[in-house]
């Protein structure tokens, strides 16, 4: 046999050999993504609740109380303002 009827042999090996590689990793990346979400899952959500409650609540409370307008005063949007190649420079906002 010379190396041209070997080729098919050759290409039969590798894509079964690359099948092999592929499903091998999917395996290691499913069981380490089973024990991650057995083991480690309780350790990062008490650490995300406890970052959770300790900062982002009270900022976006923070955030919230300036950002809501009163009942009586409409909100505004600024003047849209164009570069100088338009002419004018500046439109009025609109207001409902």
């Amino acid at each position: 046999m010379d190396g041209i009827d070997t080729l098919p042999l050759s290409i039969a090996w590798f894509k079964g050999h690359m099948h092999f590689l592929c499903e091998r990793q999917r395996l290691i990346s499913h069981t380490l993504s089973m024990v991650f979400q057995e083991h480690a899952q309780p350790w990062l959500f008490a650490a995300e609740h406890s970052w959770r409650s300790a900062f982002e609540r009270p900022v976006l409370q923070h955030v919230m109380s300036r950002s809501s307008p009163s009942a009586n005063t409409p909100p505004r949007s600024p003047p849209i303002t164009l570069p100088s190649t338009f002419g004018s420079t500046t439109l009025p906002s609109a207001t409902p």
